[in-house]
């Protein structure tokens, strides 16, 4: 008891301290030994040993399958210290076509499928390595990589994979450590292995010249990508975004058109997408589908979307690309580990460390060739020596005591090395027929040849290279694939006009500042004795104020008395609620409340841009004074409009808002005394109403009144609406007639 309370072994530490050096070891130890791969072999550790335990059970391409089992037994007991599941999930994403670009395992059984179907048990299942993981790990046996121990230093295991190919580029890689992830795209094979002749040829070959060769990531479900900037950025800094959408195609039937999917984006759960599919259809949010099937079979895949008689496809997948997962961003981060180091390379950087990795097995494997092959040429030599005066040998054989002796005696008397004396001692007496003695004297030969060869390879870095070059055609050759994913140089975001058509309606306005929108096509031709159709339901009190034509794809301005200008998108959804307000107008009594968006104000003035009309456009106010503003419309935002719209246009305190109109700044030969004219983008020039006179005599201008009675027109233009305006009886400048769009 007197030991335990012995200060004298107590040892006092900062806890902070040792948890930060505890948690350091903990990261560096996922990731760098479970999280992400090695920038050379392009595998996790997991991967890896998976590989070198099939190697080890002799489960080539071309042998008898074994069971996955057996494979993932081998591994946790030998090589990898964690659960069987993860193991297997590894070996079972090898196996899949639809996850790796290149298979690293051959499975026998259910692997899981594109639908998110998970593979079979373990004791169902079996593997063996396909022909591609064999360039993995050739020339393993000939000293080409560091050995380390395993967990408990009961064997070894490889440091690295001595591959032929750059798996990290063509297979990829994905995984999330501590701190850090890694999303690496698959690639072409073929591209990749002509690139790399490329850098080996041209060291200072610049990132364009190389995407020459290697045009963008090709994964194995196909698809299309959209815009090189991403890919750019991806290769030059190790980061970058693409867009990734399926493939589909269009088919008539009959009256009716169907939308076909041929190819998803990498890593899209197809039963997933079809079940959002239905889903959207099911809540309105995606109009026009009446039925969806699934069709893909053995041969390919193929996803039936029916669409109704008068939907629009373009339309229609215009709605699946923004709404699902047809379409996709696929974030590149090229982060892998060198040197027990996780760093972020470009493609370039990720090539020359592969090439640099080749050389280094290649000179280890040739430096293990040339030892074996001048180990050999030092016995032939020995049995070459011992033939010429077999007479003397074979009498000191005879006359030593043992074959220790023997040997001892043919070093002494003869100058040979114990290893030749041990193999002329262990020479059986057939040797030494012509024919055997030829077929050393042969052998003996090449192997001189071989070494002088291997020696040159050592000696010159250009016979390097071109042996290299030569694996790399070898590897080009035998694995040579086509693209299978298009890439689209451009790439335009999906704007909402694309999601609508642009379809004709009627749009109506009350007093009390309630909007309505109804198709135009719902207005049908009455015969004789028709009741007509009702357009809005208005309250007792009100009544309908405006009523003018435009189109989905039109944009409404309307200015309120106070001066604030707002604008409502006919065909955007209502940033505050689900749908879009001005058709949901339909649904209510009196229709949308327009007015809620602006207490404590009257709408003065309404009108329709026009979706085509020019993009230098101006918009209008007058104030109570009978100045004319002149604004840019480009400085508005549909956002701040919708929610506050643009309060006080240039006007004095007190003023209040009359009128407005929106145009592209044109002159309107009907206004008086040259009429007015807006400053075109962002212009603030003030202008009073009926004269040409460009007033700057501060915010509020020169007041120029008309005449009473007198009547003018504040402007006309394409794509604008037209305000009359007159005086009333005790002077203040009112709005008549009907606003409409010209």
């Amino acid at each position: 008891m007197s030991d335990l309370l012995n200060n004298d072994d107590i040892q006092t530490i900062n806890i902070e301290e040792t948890l930060q050096d505890s948690y350091l070891d903990y990261s560096m130890s996922v990731i760098v030994g479970r999280a992400l791969p090695d920038v050379r072999d392009g595998l996790k550790p997991v991967h890896r040993r998976i590989l070198y335990a099939m190697d080890k059970l002799n489960l080539s391409h071309g042998s008898k399958f074994k069971k996955s089992a057996r494979i993932v037994g081998d591994v946790i007991g030998q090589y990898h210290p964690h659960g069987d599941t993860a193991v297997y999930d590894a070996l079972v994403r090898m196996a899949q076509d639809f996850s790796m670009r290149m298979e690293l395992v051959d499975g026998q059984g259910n692997f899981g499928s594109v639908d998110g179907d998970s593979a079979a048990a373990m004791r169902y299942t079996e593997a063996r390595m396909t022909k591609y993981a064999g360039e993995l790990l050739k020339d393993l046996d000939k000293n080409t990589v560091n050995m380390i121990e395993n967990y408990d230093g009961t064997t070894k295991e490889p440091d690295v994979m001595p591959t032929r190919a750059p798996n990290l580029l063509i297979n990829g890689s994905s995984g999330i450590a501590v701190g850090m992830a890694t999303n690496i795209p698959p690639h072409n094979p073929s591209e990749i292995m002509s690139g790399l002749k490329a850098l080996l040829a041209n060291p200072n070959i610049t990132l364009q010249e190389i995407m020459e060769h290697i045009k963008a990531p090709d994964f194995p479900t196909g698809g299309i990508i959209y815009g090189k900037k991403g890919i750019t950025e991806a290769y030059e800094s190790g980061r970058g975004r693409i867009k990734v959408r399926a493939k589909t195609h269009i088919e008539q039937q009959g009256k009716k058109e169907i939308i076909v999917i041929d190819e998803l984006p990498y890593q899209v759960n197809k039963s997933r997408l079809i079940e959002n599919i239905a889903n959207l259809v099911k809540d309105k949010m995606i109009d026009g589908v009446s039925l969806i099937r699934d069709e893909s079979d053995r041969e390919g895949m193929r996803v039936v979307i029916e669409l109704k008689r008068d939907a629009m496809s373009e339309i229609v997948l215009n709605n699946l690309f923004k709404q699902t997962s047809m379409q996709t961003t696929f974030g590149i981060i090229m982060l892998s580990i060198l040197n027990q180091e996780p760093r972020i390379f470009g493609i370039i950087d990720v090539l020359k460390h592969f090439i640099n990795h080749r050389k280094t097995v290649i000179i280890r494997r040739t430096i293990f060739d040339l030892e074996k092959a001048k180990a050999r040429a030092h016995i032939l030599e020995g049995l070459k020596k011992a033939i010429d005066i077999i007479e003397k040998v074979i009498k000191t054989i005879r006359a030593s005591g043992s074959e220790e002796d023997a040997k001892n005696n043919l070093v002494s008397e003869y100058d040979f090395s114990e290893i030749q004396a041990s193999s002329i001692v262990a020479m059986r007496l057939g040797r030494l027929t012509g024919l055997e003695i030829e077929k050393i004297e042969n052998e003996l030969a090449e192997l001189m040849t071989l070494i002088e060869y291997l020696e040159s390879i050592l000696k010159s870095e250009d016979v390097l290279h071109g042996i290299i070059g030569e694996e790399f055609d070898e590897v080009a050759a035998t694995y040579t694939d086509k693209r299978r994913t298009d890439i689209e140089d451009d790439y335009d975001d999906i704007d909402i006009e694309d999601l609508i058509p642009n379809e004709p309606m009627v749009v109506t306005i009350t007093h009390r500042g309630y909007i309505k929108r109804v198709p135009l096509a719902n207005y049908e031709k009455q015969k004789r004795g028709g009741k007509g159709k009702t357009a809005v339901t208005t309250y007792e009190d009100d009544f309908i104020e405006s009523f003018f034509t435009c189109n989905t794809h039109d944009t409404l301005l309307f200015v309120t008395d106070r001066g604030q200008l707002h604008c409502r998108s006919l065909r955007r959804p209502d940033p505050h609620g689900p749908g879009d307000p001005v058709a949901a107008g339909r649904r209510r009594r009196g229709g949308y409340p327009l007015h809620l968006q602006c207490p404590g104000q009257r709408l003065s003035s309404a009108g329709v841009r026009v979706g085509e009309s020019p993009r230098r456009d101006g918009h209008r106010s007058l104030d109570r004074n009978d100045h004319l503003d002149a604004h840019g419309h480009r400085g508005l935002s549909d956002r701040d409009h919708r929610d506050r719209g643009v309060a006080n246009l240039g006007q004095q305190p007190g003023e209040r808002q009359l009128a407005g109109r929106h145009g592209s700044g044109r002159h309107h030969p009907g206004s008086r005394g040259g009429g007015a004219r807006s400053g075109g983008d962002g212009a603030r020039a003030r202008e009073s109403v009926g004269g040409g006179d460009r007033g700057r005599h501060g915010a509020g201008g020169a007041p120029r009144y008309h005449r009473e009675g007198a009547r003018t027109t504040a402007g006309q233009a394409y794509g604008t609406v037209r305000f009359a305006l007159e005086r009333d009886g005790d002077g203040t400048l009112v709005t008549v007639g009907p606003r409409y769009t010209l």
